[in-house]
């Protein structure tokens, strides 16, 4: 057998995808005029997902889809899931008298682990 030297051994610990992106706020609320220009946009709070960015958000959508906003993701690759830059965007005029409030549902999925 061999002599008694020593050894270094390197452990990696993996992350698995053990929990779910949450939003910072339930619930959020702009009021808008009607005189809102078409392009405007307004941010929103990304999710935050304590896993890996390899088992962090996905991807995240806003509905419903076919309305007077849509949403505009930037992810930074070198950055954590809540430095992703979310911003509702108005795609049509608003008009109080056609339709005086709006609830869109912005949602986030989760990566699956593969």
């Amino acid at each position: 057998m061999g002599g008694g030297g020593r050894a270094q051994v390197w452990v990696e610990i993996v992350d698995v995808n053990d929990n779910g992106p949450r939003f910072p706020e339930e619930r959020l609320a702009h009021q808008l005029s009607e005189a809102t220009a078409v392009g405007s946009t307004f941010a929103v709070p990304a999710a935050v997902d304590p896993d890996s960015r390899r088992n962090g958000v996905a991807r995240y959508e806003l509905r419903p889809s076919d309305g007077a906003f849509r949403l505009s993701v930037r992810h930074n690759a070198l950055l954590a899931d809540a430095d992703s830059d979310l911003r509702v965007v108005l795609v049509d005029q608003l008009d109080r008298e056609v339709n005086d409030s709006y609830q869109v549902r912005q949602s986030r999925a989760p990566r699956r682990n593969l």
